[in-house]
């Protein structure tokens, strides 16, 4: 295992293979799990905000993780999960 989530908290430990198929396989794994839950293009939708955010947060870049924020929390409204 080489990435640990617990507690709010996350963790890298192992090879970069093993990284790269965890975050992959964590992708995926909230990809089935919003489409589960909501329209499959609004679960895209907040997939690619994420990653905006992702990237946001690591440049403090403030104004782009608040219009990240806002489009998550936009289609997450409109699916009734808010």
């Amino acid at each position: 295992m080489s990435i640990i989530c617990d507690r709010g908290g996350t963790r890298i430990k192992g090879t970069t293979i093993e990284t790269i198929q965890d975050f992959v396989n964590i992708i995926n794994a909230v990809r089935v799990s919003l489409e589960d839950e909501m329209d499959p293009e609004d679960a895209a939708g907040i997939m690619e905000q994420c990653g905006r955010l992702a990237y946001a947060t690591g440049d403090k870049n403030t104004e782009a993780e608040a219009a990240a924020f806002r489009e998550i929390t936009d289609l997450l409204l409109k699916n009734g999960k808010m």
